[in-house]
């Protein structure tokens, strides 16, 4: 009865999945573990953990000991070979820990709720803001593009901060076992933009884009909307491998609102920045997500409307917009997710190693 109670616990499926991780590890003739020292640190800390805790405190179901549990599994491999670091390949363990994530987003599925509700909820107040001004001209296009855009941009980053720094104890917990940090790296990064980074994105998007009235294709705004979440994500996932949770929050809000907000070709334009005989504000808005993606979708929408004629491509020519710059917005988005990732994984291995 006990058993059968405590699989309604969560503590009870982390237990199931430490125990088939060990099984990743396998007989290995010639290295073995120093149990005793294992077992000595074990009652340390279990003396420790005792000490702190209120005698008390009583659980309905009983405390899982996990102390004991380790020194079961000890005890059960005391007469053979074992190694405390696994030799099974990449892809094997990359397998392995992508059958856990939906267990583990399961865990928090409340908090997924909220964060894709509270996406919708503001796709939605945003485009019943811009319905009645958006097809007026390109300025309008323009600037429901950005503060839609920036959106996405802030909260993707933030939201990629919470999640790396909630995975972070974990990290270093498994990779301490023998588990290789790629590929934990790698299952995260799989798994939160199939899912997470998607999700949020269609929540996002389907009701900003048709409450609001555009003219261009879904796939087109989805692809940009995509490519923004996924480069500011990547910039989300860095913070918290390089300072405390509380600051990489502070900092991954604060980049991608200058980013979004200040740095975006708006205002000024990208026309004046580039005639003025100050050539640095427009070097710093190059590496701007928002930049790039608001030109990208203007362009897209000017091409798509029928009823523009050639005033408002005299317009987008004075925003300094190009349409063969379509292109390049959208290789700038998705390969800055790349590099933004291959930075992040240098300082996330130092600190799985911590």
């Amino acid at each position: 009865r006990k058993d059968f109670l405590m699989r309604w616990t969560k503590n009870y499926w982390t237990r199931e999945f430490s125990t088939a991780l060990l099984g990743l590890f396998p007989h290995k003739e010639g290295v073995c573990v120093d149990e005793e020292g294992l077992e000595c640190s074990i009652e340390m800390n279990n003396l420790a953990s005792r000490m702190r805790s209120s005698g008390s405190q009583k659980s309905l179901l009983g405390s899982f000991d996990a102390n004991s549990h380790l020194k079961q599994m000890l005890t059960a491999r005391r007469q053979r070979k074992f190694a405390f670091r696994s030799t099974a390949g990449f892809p094997k363990q990359c397998l392995y820990l992508l059958q856990r994530e939906p267990l583990k987003m399961m865990r928090t599925l409340e908090l997924k709720i909220l964060d894709f509700g509270s996406m919708a909820v503001i796709g939605v107040s945003y485009a019943f803001v811009n319905r009645s001004v958006l097809g007026s001209n390109l300025e309008a296009v323009k600037q429901a593009n950005t503060v839609g855009m920036m959106f996405v941009g802030v909260l993707s980053s933030l939201w990629a901060t919470l999640f790396i720094s909630r995975e972070l104890p974990m990290v270093q917990r498994e990779v301490s076992e023998g588990v290789h940090a790629g590929a934990i790296f790698a299952t995260l990064n799989i798994y939160n933009t199939a899912v997470d980074i998607l999700v949020r994105c269609l929540a996002y998007t389907l009701p900003f884009f048709y409450i609001s009235g555009y003219n261009q294709t879904f796939a087109d705004f989805l692809l940009i909307a995509f490519g923004t979440a996924w480069s500011c994500s990547g910039l989300g996932m860095i913070m918290p491998c390089v300072t405390n949770p509380r600051s990489a929050v502070v900092l991954s809000v604060a980049i991608t609102f200058l980013f979004g907000a200040v740095l975006n070709g708006v205002g000024p334009s990208i026309k004046e920045l580039q005639d003025a005989s100050n050539p640095l504000l427009y070097w710093m808005i190059l590496p701007s997500y928002n930049r790039w993606a608001t030109e990208a979708l203007t362009i897209q929408e000017e091409a798509a409307n029928t009823d523009y004629s050639f005033a408002e491509k005299l317009e987008l020519n004075s925003f300094g917009y190009d349409p063969s710059n379509w292109l390049t917005a959208v290789l700038f988005l998705y390969l800055s997710g790349i590099l933004l990732r291959l930075i992040c994984f240098f300082f996330f291995y130092k600190k799985a190693l911590e």
